[in-house]
């Protein structure tokens, strides 16, 4: 049977196993025997289907189904990894609570907040040492711009 999901199988899943693998494949890259920038979008291509594949309610379920036919003691060492049955990301939902303490201290958070970010735009137009005078103290005082760091990649769009 020749299916898409095929390729998959002969990767491997332990930890020593991917960093062999992951070792050997930077290795044919960086000594040339494959194009770098090919690699790096097939890699890209690679995590979309993955992404795509794991966000699908009915493949979760599936795997879900398909791990609860186990035992737990089963699962201990499944296809080289230990699988394990939990809650995963769980949230809690303040908004219904009525607190009015709560909603109190919500409402000043989102409001510094947004003063905050009104600072960091404002300072970010800042240009060498300058002198600001503080409104509510009338304090001159020396400000700076922010720290702008970056680094330099590609940025790759998977086209349709």
């Amino acid at each position: 049977m020749n299916t898409q999901i095929k390729g998959l199988t002969g990767f491997p899943t332990t930890k020593t196993g991917i960093k062999s693998y992951a070792e050997a494949a930077l290795n044919e890259i960086l000594d040339g025997y494959v194009n770098p920038l090919e690699i790096k979008v097939r890699l890209t291509a690679m995590k979309a289907v993955i992404d795509e594949i794991e966000k699908s309610e009915e493949y979760k379920d599936a795997v879900l189904a398909e791990a609860q036919r186990y035992r737990k003691d089963e699962l201990m060492n499944l296809y080289d990894a230990n699988i394990c049955i939990k809650e995963n990301g769980v949230k809690y939902d303040y908004s219904g609570c009525n607190h009015p303490q709560y909603n109190s201290i919500t409402e000043e958070i989102e409001k510094l907040t947004a003063r905050r970010k009104s600072f960091e735009k404002y300072l970010q137009t800042v240009e060498g040492e300058t002198d600001y005078i503080n409104p509510e103290t009338g304090e001159i005082c020396k400000i700076y711009p922010p720290l702008r760091t970056s680094t330099t990649g590609i940025a790759i769009t998977i086209n349709k």
